[in-house]
């Protein structure tokens, strides 16, 4: 099976050629957490700076106060995530791990997040790879992004959402010190620490788009 260590060729290239504020990518404007408990428009247009496009019309829905409205619902979602999730991280002092989440849970930290994709379930063109992405920026360190590029790194589809998680969590375990290594003295625009989470994301997501070859075979 397909594992992060097998790209320990190429990592630390990916990395560099993503965070150069003169190259493509939107890390120096993506990268901004800001307050992690608050949700605002800005945080729902974020998935647009990692090519999801999303437009002003359901932005605008989410924000709209209409309590029957399936956008705002997502928006009321998210917000009670962060929320909660902020509160637990305040409370133990230290940031949650993705790599101690307990994906099967139905109550605890990782239920705040799944209520955000069951809530997308209802809401056109706003659907789990966007809300990952506007979840990720807030929580770097708990919140993976899925998207089809990275699924594809474990020969899975983004539909295969359970599985992805339990795949990228695995790996993510066995392999925390090599990304520790990579992301090691490098700060968002912000001057916070780049997470281990968001650098396995990172490096994933440039293998894949740039069709690099330098992966070591599985064994």
């Amino acid at each position: 099976m397909a594992s992060i260590i097998h790209l320990e060729n190429c990592a630390a290239k990916h990395l560099h050629d993503f965070i150069d504020p003169n190259g493509p990518r939107s890390f120096a404007t993506y990268d901004r957490q800001g307050d992690p408990a608050v949700f605002g428009p800005l945080d729902a247009l974020a998935p647009a700076l990692l090519d999801a496009r999303l437009g002003s019309r359901e932005v605008n829905q989410m924000f709209s106060g209409n309590r029957n409205d399936p956008y705002n619902k997502l928006r009321v979602a998210i917000e009670k995530c962060l929320y909660e999730l902020s509160s637990i991280t305040d409370q133990s002092g230290e940031l949650l791990d993705f790599a101690n989440a307990d994906l099967s849970g139905t109550r605890g930290p990782w239920s705040f997040v799944n209520a955000c994709y069951i809530a997308s379930d209802s809401t056109p063109n706003v659907k789990v790879t966007k809300v990952s992405k506007m979840l990720h920026r807030k929580q770097p360190t708990f919140i993976p992004i899925i998207d089809s590029k990275l699924a594809s790194f474990y020969d899975l589809s983004k539909s295969q959402r359970s599985r992805y998680w339990t795949a990228l969590q695995a790996d993510f375990r066995e392999n925390r010190k090599f990304l520790n290594g990579l992301g090691k003295g490098i700060t968002t625009s912000e001057g916070k620490p780049i997470s281990s989470l968001r650098v396995a994301d990172i490096v994933i997501w440039e293998h894949i788009v740039t069709g690099c070859q330098e992966a070591k075979e599985s064994r």
